[in-house]
């Protein structure tokens, strides 16, 4: 049942009150009787769904994480997200009803794009935790790579649970939670935000270019050609190519 007392409120039409004093009419006023603006509280039943889908969607991504253990040899940023998925679900599912009691019509509807980006972001780090941990043949680091790429965001890990702390905090700041539930979210943005990067990303006009290994990665997007040395040499560019390397006792005339 919704609150009337709670929601925004729009005149009807008022019922008279007649007052009588001695079988006499003295006076009659005309009260005010309200009730809830028609169409905010459908705004309100989307908000409270999309918070419960963003609830739902990080449960599923706690799920997901059961796989990580210490000993593995996932990126530090996988143990993090997973540290502080459980704090996430305790926020989003304390806020189930409050919608309906404690929110104004710019807040409702704020919240509802903050949910929706939540979900987003908890389907994200689920699809990586599914694909990284399954074993297919291919080095972990070339897993991970994989599965970010095929992600609506195209992050790592750590920048995906930034992005969800941020959208739960902007919810619960709006809302009469507790406050230690709300610290913790605060905790939690602090931790992964000083994670060491678990993957390095380059962005250019012709697309997003992860690198999860050590070694060199060559991008040549633009026209005319590219030149490049990769050993210990001198390498001067120009119509064509020279590659100078360092002299050898042979070439000093030595046997």
């Amino acid at each position: 049942m919704i609150a009337v007392s709670s929601l925004p409120l729009v005149p009807l039409s008022p019922t008279p009150v007649t007052k009588l004093r001695y079988g006499f009419v003295t006076h009659t006023t005309f009260p005010s009787v309200t009730m809830p603006r028609p169409g905010f509280t459908d705004a309100m039943s989307a908000t409270e769904a999309a918070v419960n889908k963003a609830t739902s969607s990080v449960d599923k991504v706690i799920i997901a994480a059961r796989r990580i253990h210490d000993s593995s040899d996932l990126p530090e940023a996988f143990l993090v997200v997973k540290k502080w998925l459980h704090p996430v679900y305790d926020c989003l599912q304390s806020m189930a009803g409050r919608f309906k009691t404690h929110c104004d019509e710019g807040f409702c509807i704020s919240a509802r794009g903050w949910a929706d980006g939540a979900t987003s972001q908890a389907t994200d780090l689920r699809q990586i935790y599914n694909e990284t941990l399954r074993e297919d043949g291919n080095a972990l680091s070339e897993r991970y790579r994989r599965a970010v790429s095929l992600t609506s965001s195209r992050k790592p890990v750590e920048d995906i649970m930034d992005d969800l702390l941020s959208n739960v905090l902007s919810i619960a700041r709006g809302l009469p939670l507790d406050n230690e539930r709300i610290e913790k979210i605060r905790d939690a943005l602090g931790e992964v935000g000083v994670v060491q990067r678990s993957l390095f990303i380059e962005e250019s006009s012709g697309g997003t270019f992860i690198n999860s290994g050590s070694g060199v990665q060559p991008i040549h997007n633009g026209r005319g050609n590219i030149n490049m040395t990769t050993g210990s040499g001198i390498s001067v560019p120009g119509g064509t190519i020279h590659h100078i390397h360092s002299p050898t006792e042979s070439d000093r005339g030595h046997p």
